[in-house]
């Protein structure tokens, strides 16, 4: 059999997850393990409109929705929500825009897969990009993320992680948190297992707050 060029790439999704949680990731991208709550599913309402492909435009912009990316160097591609090419004065410049369900709670993880896709956008358009969007649905605000080398080396660092624990079957030892309660995943996981009483109640106190 010949395996196509795109056989050893990784989703940049897959980042997120990684940069949240890694065992959640190696439950998702290793054991082949996923279950929905409500969690994921108001997610997917979220990104109904924008993953249809399609193109609007406006004075100076013109908004792609649903843009497969990819980077040859990184190994990974996806699709980001929205891309905004802006047209105004000079060469156009490009702005990745990530649709989000909540508030800033997972900021670091969202800003990791942002950045990837603006560097896969980079490699594609042959254009530097500074900056990039987190749209938070349930506040109904734009956050810019400026894509700097610090952002850039997180990218860097989460995408050699992601590819040694898929290559290598690795499932990280489950470490029970605050992060658990929204996770779809828990039950598979069993983060509770052998954990303390009084360290119990903490996180669930610290998940309330």
């Amino acid at each position: 059999m010949t395996l196509s060029e795109d056989d050893d790439y990784l989703p940049i999704s897959a980042l997120q997850h990684l940069v949240f949680c890694e065992r959640q990731v190696a439950l998702i991208h290793v054991l082949g393990r996923w279950a929905e709550n409500a969690h994921t599913a108001l997610g997917q309402l979220v990104h109904q409109r924008v993953d249809g492909g399609e193109v609007t435009a406006g004075p100076g912009v013109q908004v792609l929705r649903g843009v497969t990316v990819r980077s040859a160097r990184l190994r990974l591609r996806g699709v980001a929500d929205v891309v905004e090419v802006h047209t105004g004065g000079g060469a156009p410049t490009f702005v990745p825009v990530e649709y989000k369900k909540g508030g800033r709670r997972r900021a670091g993880a969202d800003d990791v897969q942002l950045a990837a896709q603006a560097m896969a956008l980079e490699e594609m358009t042959g254009t530097r990009i500074a900056t990039a969007v987190v749209f938070m649905a349930k506040v109904k605000k734009r956050r810019t993320v400026a894509i700097d080398a610090s952002l850039r080396a997180r990218v860097e660092a989460a995408s050699e992680r992601l590819r040694q624990i898929v290559s290598e079957a690795e499932v990280p030892r489950a470490r029970f948190d605050a992060r658990c309660f929204d996770c779809s995943l828990r039950e598979d996981c069993g983060p509770e297992i052998d954990v303390p009483a009084g360290a119990l109640v903490r996180h669930v106190k610290a998940a309330l707050e």
